[in-house]
């Protein structure tokens, strides 16, 4: 009994956050800066540099989406290139 107390406490309180997300990351669009998307969905979990094919750097901010999945969101010169939801829903 104790086990299932722990499991629904936790679900109800991890599903309402990634609907939260969900959400917001609707609020995500083309162009805008690194304070705009952190208004709009809050801090990253973390922050990743990538090289792109042109040499160029690019920063990958993770957001959590529930389960496995998690959302990115990619910049190019301090501006949204592109945004993407990935892994198990």
């Amino acid at each position: 009994m104790k086990k299932f107390i722990a499991i629904f406490l936790l679900v109800l309180f991890i599903l309402p956050g990634c609907a939260w997300y969900r959400t917001n990351m609707r609020k995500v669009s083309l162009g805008m800066t690194r304070n705009q998307v952190i208004e709009a969905v809050g801090q990253p979990k973390s922050v990743n540099e990538s090289k792109k094919t042109d040499g160029n750097l690019q920063e990958i901010w993770e957001y959590p989406a529930g389960g496995d999945a998690k959302y990115w969101i990619y910049f190019s010169n301090g501006k949204v290139t592109n945004w993407k939801r990935t892994g198990l829903y």
